[in-house]
């Protein structure tokens, strides 16, 4: 690999701990319970596809899981636990990803390189409307290397 892996962990939890204004931010997941200062974010690093074209450097796609808690205002009837809550925050995480973006569309991640890096695939979302706790997981892929 080009680039660390760790580089490239980093550049995306400095992107992370930019998004938004968190109470913590790791890259050690942690259990909701566990975790007292909300709204939280985790960037994790969860799989690695690598593939190489007939000769050459190899190619590889760091794929990671952006974990938020965040405690919502569950008991109140009223209360718009998306648009007061969680879509903020999804929002949030989508203008960091689009604020370091390149020209030609690719963001690096501010991070020399990193090819190209984006929210894709499916976002879990719980909503915390039967007990308060919020979760949301967003995916990420970061490409690195090869030709």
């Amino acid at each position: 690999m080009i680039l660390p892996r760790s580089k490239v962990d980093d550049a995306l939890m400095a992107v992370m701990k930019n998004a938004y204004k968190w109470q913590y931010a790791s890259k050690h997941l942690q259990h909701w319970s566990q975790v007292a200062l909300q709204p939280a974010v985790f960037v994790r690093r969860v799989d690695e596809d690598i593939s190489q074209k007939a000769y050459g450097a190899n190619k590889y796609v760091l794929l990671y899981e952006i974990w938020v808690y965040v405690q919502v205002d569950w008991q109140n009837p009223d209360a718009d636990i998306y648009g007061q809550t969680i879509n903020p925050i999804l929002d949030a995480i989508d203008n960091a990803m689009d604020a370091g973006r390149l020209p030609d569309g690719r963001n690096i991640l501010g991070t020399p390189g990193i090819d190209n890096a984006r929210i894709s695939g499916k976002a879990d979302i719980a909503d915390g409307s039967t007990d308060g706790q919020a979760l949301m997981v967003v995916p990420v892929q970061v490409f690195v290397g090869g030709s």
